[in-house]
């Protein structure tokens, strides 16, 4: 699977529950369609965050009426996204992920989170975590957010730690690209997601 997106000079990931084909929801092509032709990573995260908001809760009303067992389950991996480009020649990042209000009826009320960078990330520098990382989480605590490595070699080592813990869902090879004030350039990418 592609796990890095691009729209023009944006570029996105998406974790947790990010395709359900049968029901038509994807999260990928809600977030594409969405920050297209939109100006500046805020304005396409915030576009992205109200389409995926609207279209989740119909996903949701469905696996509710449909299959209890799998709603449940995603619950608990609903999704994250962040977009990231530049702005002005200033790498920007904005990411945001929902979070479920339980309540005694369906439909559960969404609740969004949000983070910008540059913004509401301390010094400037932020790690977004998306996905599957219960293996992650751990190494964190034991060791700590700094990792002593290029923040590309530092998300393609976590990612290896889910990939070599057969995490499901989590495989290789791992898609990297790294946008700075020049411009953005892809540092390893499957053949199929060029």
């Amino acid at each position: 699977m592609c796990k890095i997106g691009r729209v023009g000079d944006r570029f996105f990931a998406v974790g947790g529950l990010s395709e359900d084909p049968g029901r038509g929801f994807s999260a990928v092509t809600i977030v594409s369609h969405a920050i297209q032709g939109r100006d500046g990573v805020m304005n396409a995260a915030t576009s992205a965050a109200e389409a995926m908001k609207d279209l989740l809760k119909i996903e949701l009303t469905r696996l509710a009426a449909e299959d209890k067992a799998l709603l449940e389950r995603s619950l608990g991996k609903l999704p994250s996204v962040v977009v990231i480009g530049v702005d002005k020649g200033i790498p920007v990042a904005a990411s945001f992920h929902f979070e479920i209000q339980r309540n005694n009826h369906w439909p559960a009320e969404l609740n969004l989170r949000t983070l910008r960078c540059p913004g509401d990330c301390p010094n400037g520098l932020y790690t977004f975590f998306l996905g599957e990382r219960s293996v992650i989480d751990r190494y964190v605590v034991d060791h700590g957010r700094a990792l002593g490595l290029s923040p590309e070699d530092g998300a393609q080592f976590l990612v290896k730690l889910e990939i070599d813990a057969g995490t499901p869902g989590v495989g290789g090879p791992v898609d990297a690209v790294r946008v700075s004030s020049s411009g953005a350039e892809w540092l390893s990418v499957k053949p199929e997601c060029r």
